[in-house]
């Protein structure tokens, strides 16, 4: 049997792609840079022959990394290297704002929209379902009760009054992020692009106040 054939050589495979996602999307955060910035047009540095073919590391739907402009500190790699390497992927509030840049670089504006809401929504829930577990709640009964919680506008007040402080009012939260996500949402509507971009401040706002990235 070819080793490209064999159960090793699958699971490096499948292991190797989740490990340079999880490092990417770290890479992506800390730099600032969109995902989609990422250059997929060159192979990777790392290859296992097989036969004709090679196992890289950024195949059509994967991307290289590249450290540009704004590079990552010697620091930061190792972090991300070390994330990557127990399996652990940016946080979900951060991926979203990640994803929601793509899709506003890639022309889908509602995704865009819908993806930046669930950034401040899953950072808003969040910092509620910590601080009531700090205060002696059952977390089961928390995450029923955030279940029952209606949008991110009534999660922004319930967040205030926990004594959050996402950095943006209530009411810029309702126009500028969930008056289009519902909009785009329920009505079918493509936000502009200048109320997509409005709409990823505002969660990017919310999500750098209540669950900023480590800084290393």
């Amino acid at each position: 049997m070819e080793m490209y054939d064999s159960e090793e050589f699958s699971s490096l495979s499948t292991s190797f792609y989740s490990w340079f996602k999880a490092l990417q999307e770290w890479a992506a955060a800390w730099i600032g840079k969109p995902l989609g910035n990422f250059d997929n047009s060159r192979n990777s540095a790392f290859h296992v022959p097989s036969g004709k073919d090679y196992l890289t590391a950024s195949p059509t739907l994967m991307r290289t990394i590249f450290i540009e402009k704004q590079p990552l500190s010697r620091m930061q790699l190792s972090q991300a290297l070390r994330h990557a390497s127990r399996g652990e992927h940016l946080p979900v509030e951060h991926r979203m704002l990640l994803s929601a840049t793509d899709a506003q670089l890639g022309g889908d504006l509602r995704s865009a929209v819908i993806d930046a809401a669930t950034a401040a929504e899953v950072a808003l829930a969040s910092y509620v379902a910590d601080s009531l577990e700090a205060s002696g709640l059952e977390r089961t009964f928390i995450d029923a009760m955030i279940k029952n919680v209606n949008g991110v506008v009534n999660l922004h007040e319930l967040c205030t009054r926990l004594g959050g402080e996402p950095a943006i009012s209530k009411g810029k939260l309702t126009q500028g992020l969930a008056s289009v996500r519902n909009l785009a949402v329920h009505g079918g509507q493509t936000p502009t692009p200048q109320e997509t971009t409005v709409a990823r401040q505002h969660a990017a706002t919310i999500v750098q106040a209540l669950r900023p990235l480590p800084q290393v």
